[in-house]
């Protein structure tokens, strides 16, 4: 097999007198943040406020806000128990150095999962819902809380980025409602059998 000769130079050319085109910066937008307990470490969080200032990231994306290792929703003594702290903390953070969340409702709590299929170092149950009840029960709790908390705080409108619009779903086959004022709603992925969520909260 013969070996390629190294490049000894490479030439650009550049016509100046070329008409201007757009070149939107659309990686500003959202940045992939890794596992939601990450966001809440202190050297995760002060690397997202230096690539906020210097590199301009707007939007944050991360798995597992409804992992196990968040405390979202566990079972104890066959009792539910919702906390919404930890996801909270990571919001008031966020919000705090000018970014905003970009909301996938992942990964599925072990209590709720149908199976034992996981992904990732950190295991995280990519199972759909046994019971969809249920998993609509915890979908209604933390749009609810979100409403109540955020709303009552006049913090909500620091989530929202796009005049005119509410709320975005994409890649949805099953749809729950949730919070009927505020057009709320979780849906089901119908590409595959990952339960991934995605809400884009905009304005109204």
């Amino acid at each position: 097999m013969k070996k390629r000769k190294a490049p000894t130079g490479v030439q650009f050319q550049c016509d100046l007198s070329g008409k201007a085109t757009p070149f939107p910066h659309y990686w500003e937008h959202t940045v992939g943040g890794d596992h939601a307990p990450m966001m809440l470490r202190a050297d995760c969080q002060q690397q997202l406020r230096r690539c906020h200032e210097q590199l301009g990231f707007r939007h944050l994306r991360f798995h597992g806000l409804l992992s196990d290792n968040m405390g979202t929703l566990i079972t104890h003594k066959e009792k539910p128990l919702y906390s919404f702290f930890n996801a909270d903390q990571i919001w008031d953070f966020l919000l705090s150095i000018g970014m905003k969340p970009f909301i996938e409702l992942s990964l599925m709590p072990r209590t709720l999962a149908s199976g034992g299929k996981t992904v990732f170092r950190y295991n995280g149950n990519v199972t759909p819902p046994k019971d969809y009840k249920k998993w609509a029960t915890l979908i209604r709790k933390l749009a609810k809380h979100w409403v109540d908390v955020l709303v009552r705080a006049v913090r909500v409108r620091k989530f929202l980025s796009v005049p005119g619009k509410r709320f975005v779903f994409f890649r949805c086959s099953r749809t729950f409602s949730v919070v009927g004022p505020t057009a709320l709603t979780a849906a089901r992925s119908s590409c595959s059998d990952t339960p991934r969520f995605f809400v884009q909260y905009w304005t109204s």
